[in-house]
C-alpha cells in the first residue's frame, strides 16, 4: 500500500505530552475542587484521542454534565498553556525530519479530535505550519474524526490516503472514511488487527508512491 497523501492523528502518533498535560490537568483539578481526582501521564494516554467531551464523562463521572464541560475545557485550555511554555522536546523521534521529507512528496494533513488551538499550537512550536497543507479538528467542526477525514479529503480534492493513528479511535475512525490505517505502534493505544503498523515514524517513508 502506497500512497502520497497522509493524514495524521496529534496525540501519541506525533507527539507525546501526556507527562506535560498531566500537570496541566491536575494544576485545574487542585485549584478547581470539585474533584479529588490525580491524572497520572498513562491516564492520559488512555484518555487522549477521544472526543473532549467523552474525555470529560471519563475522568469525572461523579460531576454534572456542565460541570464535567466546565472542567474539562479549563483543563484543555491550560494544557495549552502548559504545552506552550514547556522547553521539552514531545516530538516522536524522526518526526520533524520525516514530515519534511514527505513534503516533498507527498501531501500532509493533521485530523485529531483536539479543541481550537491545539494543532495550530503544534505547528507553531515546532515550525511545521508550512509543511501542513490542512488540518480538521472537533473544535472547528464539531464533527467526529471519520467526517473529518472525508472533510479534509473533499475540501483538497484527494481521491485517496491514508490515516496513521495510535488508538482503537483512529482505527474506527479511518475504516469509517473508508481509508486505510496505518497503526502507529509506538503511541498510546494498542490496534491489534491494524494491517499495516510502523514501530518509529521515519518509516512511514516507505509507503510513499
Amino acid at each position: 500500500m502506497k500512497t502520497n497523501n497522509f493524514i495524521f492523528d496529534l496525540d501519541g502518533t506525533l507527539w507525546n505530552t501526556s507527562e506535560i498535560s498531566a500537570a496541566a490537568y491536575n494544576d485545574v483539578i487542585q485549584k478547581d475542587g470539585r474533584s479529588s481526582l490525580h491524572v497520572t501521564a498513562e491516564r492520559i494516554r488512555a484518555e487522549f484521542g477521544k472526543p473532549i467531551g467523552k474525555i470529560g464523562e471519563s475522568l469525572f463521572p461523579e460531576l454534572a454534565p456542565e460541570d464535567q464541560k466546565e472542567l474539562i475545557e479549563a483543563c484543555s485550555r491550560n494544557n495549552d498553556i502548559f504545552v506552550a511554555n514547556d522547553q521539552t522536546d514531545v516530538l516522536y523521534p524522526g518526526v520533524k525530519d520525516t514530515l519534511i521529507r514527505l513534503s516533498r512528496s507527498c501531501n500532509i494533513y493533521i485530523v485529531s479530535n483536539c479543541l481550537s488551538g491545539y494543532v495550530e499550537l503544534f505547528m507553531e512550536k515546532y515550525g511545521l505550519d508550512k509543511y501542513i497543507r490542512d488540518f480538521g479538528h472537533l473544535g472547528r467542526t464539531e464533527n467526529s474524526k471519520d467526517k473529518n477525514i472525508l472533510a479534509i479529503m473533499k475540501r483538497n480534492g484527494i481521491k485517496e490516503a491514508v490515516y496513521v493513528g495510535d488508538t482503537m479511535g483512529d482505527y474506527e475512525a479511518a475504516m469509517l472514511a473508508g481509508v486505510p490505517f496505518i497503526f502507529a505502534s509506538y503511541g498510546y493505544g494498542d490496534v491489534s488487527m491494524a494491517k499495516y503498523r510502523v514501530s518509529s515514524f521515519s518509516e512511514l517513508l516507505g509507503f510513499v508512491k
